[in-house]
């Protein structure tokens, strides 16, 4: 008789902690390149330049402070459930020694899953795996800038 409470308590702990199983997590996919660059000064207006080339809006995100620059959301509306999604940059970058840079990018990505995608005021946004492609898109577009300027 004592053995039923013990299994049944074990049994719910185990249903709890594998709730987490079903929930949709995506992990943060960056991608990094070392660049040559004169300042952080030089290197905040390069990534704003980059951005603005990605088609990301340019926000109040930057923090020179940490040397990051976070975009505002660039959408593209879908008139599907799931198919419109917006994507938001993130850089970083560090001086790792005297003119050079590590240069970290990420595009995080959400999904609209309203069932009203085409109107903004019943927008579902949840999170989905990162724009990989997009985050290159940027660190190329800053190696590009820096190599054709004297930056």
């Amino acid at each position: 008789m004592k053995t039923l409470p013990l299994l049944l308590v074990s049994l719910a702990a185990l249903l709890c902690t594998s709730c987490q199983l079903f929930y949709k997590s995506h992990r943060p996919q960056w991608e990094e390149a070392e660049v040559e660059c004169v300042s952080t000064k030089a290197m905040f207006e390069v990534t704003a330049l980059a951005l603005g080339k990605a088609g990301f809006p340019i926000g109040g995100g930057a923090n020179p402070a940490k040397s990051t620059v976070l975009s505002g959301w660039s959408t593209s509306a879908s008139p599907f459930k799931g198919r419109g999604y917006r994507d938001r940059a993130h850089v970083e970058f560090e001086s790792i020694r005297e003119g050079w840079y590590e240069v970290r990018v990420r595009v995080e990505r959400e999904t609209n899953e309203s069932f009203r995608p085409l109107d903004e005021k019943y927008a579902k946004w949840e999170g989905a795996a990162d724009n990989v492609e997009g985050a290159r898109r940027v660190l190329e577009y800053i190696n590009s800038l820096l190599r054709s300027t004297k930056y």
